[in-house]
């Protein structure tokens, strides 16, 4: 069973409805971005799962020099998204 089967079993049931909102840039890559009250929820253990979920992989991204934090989400380039599936 691959990893990220087994990833999402854990998080099928999660409400998705708060999550990242992903803003393409032609120059950067492209932006993740949530309100600053999210991140602040999140960084306090009180976001939903799926959310929780979405920053840490991006948190992973960053401290493997593959994108950038910024205020309000993190900044991802294009090469590095078009090797995520």
């Amino acid at each position: 069973m691959a990893l990220s089967n087994l990833i999402s079993k854990f998080f099928k049931n999660s409400d998705r409805s708060i999550c990242f909102d992903f803003i393409p840039d032609s120059i950067d890559g492209g932006f993740f971005i949530v309100d600053k009250q999210q991140i602040a929820d999140i960084k306090n253990g009180m976001a939903n799962e799926w959310l929780t979920q979405q920053f840490v992989t991006l948190k992973m991204l960053e401290e493997q020099g593959e994108a950038e934090s910024i205020p309000k989400g993190f900044i991802v380039s294009s090469e590095v998204l078009t090797r995520l599936d």
